[in-house]
């Protein structure tokens, strides 16, 4: 799991080692910590890359809709 936090938001996410994957863990370890994120008034936001499926499918479970989407630029190494 990894988060960022600001004194409004927390971002949350997850990732899961391929073997242990589509059983569970990503959607029951988020909805817990989105939970604890909104006992603490902050509102949890999840990210994730637009062909990131998976990812998609776990926030929607979870109750995550849509709001914006963002372009990143990355500046790569010469």
């Amino acid at each position: 799991m990894r988060a960022a936090r600001s004194e409004l938001y927390a971002d949350i996410g997850t990732f899961v080692i391929e073997n242990y994957r589509n059983r569970g863990f990503s959607t029951a370890s988020a909805s817990i910590v989105a939970k604890r994120v909104q006992e603490s008034s902050q509102t949890p936001i999840w990210s994730t890359g637009e062909n990131n499926f998976a990812s998609q499918k776990v926030a929607q479970k979870i109750g995550f809709t849509e709001v914006a989407r963002r372009t990143y630029v990355i500046l790569e190494k010469n």
